[in-house]
């Protein structure tokens, strides 16, 4: 699928999906000591990429790794308070100014669906190929920020499907 065919396809404008996170609700997760909506400000803040929205809460971190440290986050194939410090490595790394692009091969974090992260608007997808003898699709995608390339390759060996990223 070509770069302008793939934008022209997304559901939502740049502008929303990356703005939208308020950082009262996520202190309001958190404050909550509940471990499914605080799973869902991680990903609000996994989804954001308003430098401003996250230079204020880098500020309610240490609270917040307070927090996480009583609640038990759960996890079936892996912990979801991996994905909670990795949300707070995100708000320091982001706002030291690398790009959103960095989590994708950020130690060994391998849960970015290209597909959603194309419909989320971080990344454009240049190529999809279905490899039917292995049972496996591969990307060729290109950050919408920074034009980095990326190769990611879909494996489906285990309970749900997980993203190997590789830069280009």
């Amino acid at each position: 699928m070509a770069v302008n065919t793939a934008r022209k396809l997304r559901k939502y404008p740049k502008q929303f999906m990356r703005h939208h996170m308020e950082v009262s609700n996520i202190n309001e997760k958190f404050e909550s000591y509940d471990s499914h909506k605080i799973w869902e400000a991680t990903w609000e803040i996994l989804r954001c990429d308003d430098i401003d929205k996250l230079t204020e809460l880098s500020a309610f971190i240490p609270r917040f790794s307070d927090i996480l440290k009583q609640v038990d986050m759960g996890g079936a194939v892996r912990k979801n308070e991996d994905d909670t410090k990795l949300a707070f490595e995100y708000i320091k790394k982001r706002c030291s100014g690398l790009c959103r692009c960095f989590l994708y091969t950020y130690s060994g974090h391998n849960m970015f669906n290209p597909k959603k992260e194309s419909d989320l608007a971080f990344v454009d997808i240049d190529k999809a190929t279905i490899i039917k003898e292995v049972q496996e699709q591969h990307f060729s995608v290109t950050c919408s920020t920074c034009s980095k390339k990326y190769k990611v390759r879909e494996v489906h060996g285990w309970h749900v499907p997980w993203y190997e990223w590789s830069s280009s």
